[in-house]
């Protein structure tokens, strides 16, 4: 994540346990009950220019069918003013509480003195979603999620799911709950993992669906394992640049890896 590549991330849902009478999230959307469905998603939209070119291309031309946005980056209007000219792209947030690069930094778009336990002594969020686990308090990662995700309705952009740059929002139970709390207040969908080792623990992601379905979510709209709501195993790709001069090789690593399971894989194009 600190350096600008592909990255390959293959997240593998597991439905076929769900009640005899609902339908799997592949019939919902009109395939067979047993096919398995791909997503390519691309992140860090707004990062940089050349993130957001690579990754306007990959929507436009299909190699990428969805993309999630950093709002407190530089270049979050030049992303406002796709958003706005391609109304049905499928475009979430990137909920940022994490700042990697050394020089290039970015901070909260809530006032500093407001999300205080977010902020390095720069003003700037940390470089490591573990610093955000150690300080972060709950109520001011909340202020500050929902601050992104005003400031991006505010630009015109009408998101579509959620998710967490570099996981920080997924390093404690009490940051989890947070997350999933503000996407059922705006009634947007997701992400959530289980046993990654750049999550939190599996119990913490139980939790998080917990608190999702207590607050509304119906059963139904969350993948369920061995008769609870769960998302398996996130693997990433972070290649080398051997790797990069390889990048079909990646691909036909990533999917032999899914083999026979519905998955979606989500792909950085930086």
């Amino acid at each position: 994540m600190h350096r600008l590549f592909w990255s390959f991330v293959v997240s593998f849902l597991f439905a076929s346990t769900l009640p005899a009478q609902a339908k799997t999230v592949a019939e919902r959307l009109g395939h067979p009950a047993d096919s398995k469905l791909l997503i390519l998603h691309a992140d860090d939209l707004g990062a940089a220019h050349s993130i957001d070119v690579a990754s306007f291309a990959g929507l436009e031309n299909g190699a990428v069918t969805s993309a999630s946005i950093m709002v407190p980056t530089p270049w979050i209007t030049e992303v406002a003013a796709y958003a706005r000219a391609h109304p049905n792209a499928d475009l979430g947030l990137h909920l940022t509480l994490t700042s990697e690069w050394k020089t290039y930094r970015w901070g909260s778009v809530e006032p500093a003195d407001k999300v205080a336990s977010l902020l390095d002594s720069a003003g700037t969020f940390p470089n490591d979603e573990k610093l955000v686990a150690a300080h972060a308090k709950p109520i001011e990662a909340e202020r500050e999620i929902r601050a992104q995700i005003n400031r991006a309705l505010a630009l015109g952009i009408r998101p579509t799911h959620l998710d967490s740059h570099m996981g920080s929002l997924f390093t404690t139970p009490e940051l989890i709950a947070t997350y999933v709390k503000v996407a059922h207040d705006y009634h947007l969908p997701f992400l959530a993992l289980k046993g990654s080792p750049l999550a939190a623990p599996q119990a913490h992601v139980h939790l998080a669906i917990g608190t999702a379905v207590k607050s509304g979510i119906a059963h139904h709209d969350v993948h369920r394992h061995n008769g609870e709501p769960s998302v398996d195993p996130l693997l990433e790709r972070g290649p080398t640049v051997d790797d990069e001069c390889d990048a079909p090789a990646g691909h036909r690593d990533s999917h032999e890896r899914v083999g026979s399971m519905k998955a979606s894989m989500l792909s950085r194009p930086q």
